[in-house]
């Protein structure tokens, strides 16, 4: 009873946010064609068929105007490196910094994968539109468990507030994106404040892209461990009551349930927070994968919206 009634005040406050108009899509009727054939379904599989599908979309995308720095070190472990996308055209001021935080369901993803566009892809979209673009990988359970991504996030930003400068960025209009595991990282950075940085980190926006915000919903227990009384003070959607900043919130028509549902869940709440609801978008046609992998092809579905998202807001006092 209670999720049903949920789902019923959900749609009605869409009615009272801020939504982001749907983009035409031109990906071939083929490859929405058997997106839409696997539906609200999510594994090795799926992932693997979804990148299958888009990999070819990439192959003529011109990566030409943009400068990699590949590997910077943010700390001590391995897994502490990210890469650097400049528009190579410099800028006659400082740009936004856009900070790009990956998926792989706790225990996996990297920020690039060899032989394949992706998460590169990602970084030349937004560079090559103006935003200095940064690509994180963090440390993976089950040897790393909560709250060592959240920390990650909290170390790569440190990078970002001491480099951001020297590559043309301006540390002072940091966004940060997340998608799916790499949400429920960002998510506890910018809700929990415990993990922030204590100095200011620059933050102007966060987009939450199907991520996880409450893991007595999304059961991990190879990250957040098999006690579930400490679920609640894991879960960043306890603590939406701290800190405030503008959220782009991002979900996908055939994501699974369990991503629907958090994702109503922190909706509701930043609504009931603010009395005045975040801007939040569904994207039609595309599922928990294919929401990520298309940004950068012909495909427009969510990149500009993210664009206007960044180019819209200012710098914040923190």
């Amino acid at each position: 009873m209670y999720r049903r009634t949920f789902f019923l005040v959900f749609i009605c406050v869409l009615f009272s946010a801020t939504l982001v108009m749907a983009q035409i899509s031109t990906t071939p009727p083929e490859v929405t064609a058997k997106v839409r054939e696997m539906g609200k379904n999510l594994s090795p599989e799926i992932i693997g068929a979804t990148a299958k599908l888009y990999v070819p979309l990439h192959g003529n995308v011109d990566r030409s105007g943009v400068k990699v720095t590949k590997d910077e070190k943010y700390g001590p472990d391995e897994r502490h490196r990210l890469d650097v996308y400049v528009p190579s055209e410099k800028a006659s001021s400082p740009i936004p910094i856009l900070v790009f935080v990956h998926g792989g369901g706790f225990v996996g993803g990297d920020k690039s994968t060899p032989g394949t566009p992706f998460y590169d892809h990602i970084g030349f979209y937004f560079a090559k539109r103006g935003i200095l673009t940064i690509l994180p990988t963090y440390r993976l359970a089950p040897k790393h468990k909560w709250p060592s991504g959240t920390e990650d996030v909290a170390g790569a930003l440190t990078w970002v507030r001491k480099n951001g400068e020297k590559f043309g960025g301006d540390t002072n209009r940091i966004f940060v994106m997340g998608f799916s595991s790499g949400g429920a990282h960002v998510s506890s950075y910018i809700f929990q404040e415990e993990f922030q940085l204590k100095e200011g980190d620059g933050l102007s926006g966060a987009i939450l892209m199907s991520g996880v915000y409450d893991p007595a919903v999304y059961p991990a227990p190879l990250y957040y461990g098999e006690d579930k009384s400490k679920y609640p003070s894991m879960a960043p959607i306890k603590y939406v009551d701290g800190r405030k900043i503008p959220i782009f919130i991002i979900l996908a028509e055939f994501d699974p349930y369990i991503f629907e549902v958090q994702t109503s869940d922190l909706f509701q709440a930043l609504c009931q927070r603010d009395k005045a609801c975040p801007t939040i978008k569904q994207l039609i046609g595309h599922n928990h994968i294919s929401q990520a992998l298309h940004i950068g092809t012909a495909d427009e579905s969510i990149g500009p919206d993210i664009l206007e998202f960044i180019r819209t807001r200012g710098p914040l006092s923190k």
